[in-house]
C-alpha cells in the first residue's frame, strides 16, 4: 500500500514517536507499505523552522533529507 505521511506524522516520526497512535505505527513499520512525503510537506517544515515556530536539530536543508532517507521515504 502506498503511505503519504502528512507533515504532523513525519515529525512525530523523526522527534516524538511516541506520540504516533498504535494504528500508524503498525501502518509505518509494514515492511509491504511505501511511504511518501509530499513536497508541500518539506516546504511547510522549511517555512515554519524559518519562521521560528519549529526548532529542527539542523537546518531543514540538512535534516530534512537525513530524515526521509532514514525513515526510507520517498
Amino acid at each position: 500500500m502506498k503511505v503519504l505521511l502528512d507533515s504532523c506524522t513525519f515529525l512525530w516520526l523523526a522527534m516524538e514517536p511516541e506520540k504516533l497512535s498504535p494504528l500508524a505505527v503498525a501502518t509505518i513499520d509494514d515492511e509491504a507499505n511505501q511511504l511518501f512525503l509530499s513536497d508541500v510537506s518539506l516546504w511547510e517544515i522549511t517555512l515554519k523552522n524559518h519562521a521560528g515556530k519549529l526548532p529542527l536539530p539542523d537546518r531543514p536543508a540538512i535534516w530534512l533529507p537525513e530524515q526521509r532517507a532514514f525513515h526510507l521515504l520517498t
